[in-house]
């Protein structure tokens, strides 16, 4: 097991399973400037890292993320300084990271308890899947303060809600306990709360030993499915085809299953 990261942003691997925890708990995780900065540098680094197979996101104590934090939204700002790693806006900084969240070519996992809102609920939205307590609660929040989102927050909420259901939910900001975000398709799956680490684990090991040139493409053609006219999505999807036929886990794991052996992926 290795742990990084101090402050805001706590990072653990383990197994191959990254976990990333937002650590504000006395403030329910909520977002401010360093913990935008450390958690963009820890979804990069994990992006780059091989000995990280799957990301799980979570929040320390009783929340996951309660969305931005109301004193750093109330101080005034400061100008960016051009030339310094902190100096680009901070809203640019938190669409970058949602963004390389989302398109990591590793499957991530939101662990989710308690109150997920504004950017918290952006973070959940912009991972591959979503495990949730039953105690936990989701809304919108921004047009409560005036706002329209950051964090890719109506993006990804378009994106899992679909056009009907995301415009209702962002601009009404209903509170949805955990079985009403399961209906409407916000999260994967619902568990007791004493539960939630051990389900939620149990799937990222599955997942941990699992095909990840595969998992890639898998997500790459799922994007193109969304974004893409069906020629070039059918294309992208054949490409990736012939691609991962010609790697070893391929091979590999075909003569696994002709000799009902179990299966080893290294991504090559």
């Amino acid at each position: 097991m290795t742990d990084h990261g101090t402050g805001p942003v706590l990072r653990r691997l383990e197994d191959g399973i990254l976990t990333i925890t937002l650590n504000r708990p006395e403030s329910l995780n909520a977002i401010n400037g360093e913990l935008t900065r450390q958690l963009a540098d820890a979804i990069a680094t994990a992006a780059a890292d091989t000995a990280v197979k799957v990301v799980v996101l979570t929040g320390a104590g009783a929340a996951f993320c309660a969305g931005g934090d109301m004193r750093s939204l109330d101080a005034p700002r400061k100008p960016a300084v051009a030339g310094r790693p902190d100096g680009a806006p901070l809203a640019r900084i938190a669409g970058d990271l949602a963004g390389r969240l989302h398109r990591m070519a590793k499957p991530t996992i939101a662990m989710i308890r308690g109150p997920v809102a504004g950017g918290g609920l952006a973070l959940a939205l912009a991972c591959d899947m979503r495990v949730a307590s039953e105690r936990s609660k989701y809304t919108f929040a921004y047009t409560k303060i005036g706002l329209a989102g950051d964090f890719g927050a109506a993006y990804f909420t378009y994106k899992v809600l679909g056009h009907v259901r995301a415009r209702e939910f962002c601009l009404l900001c209903p509170r949805l306990d955990a079985l009403e975000a399961l209906q409407i398709g916000l999260v994967n799956r619902v568990v007791a709360d004493t539960a939630l680490e051990a389900e939620t684990y149990a799937l990222a090991r599955t997942l941990a030993l699992g095909p990840p040139l595969a998992y890639a493409a898998v997500k790459e053609n799922l994007d193109a499915a969304a974004d893409l006219a069906m020629d070039e999505a059918f294309a992208r999807e054949a490409q990736s085809f012939m691609d991962l036929r010609e790697t070893r886990d391929h091979k590999r794991s075909v003569r696994a299953f002709i000799e009902k052996q179990a299966p080893h992926y290294t991504g090559e």
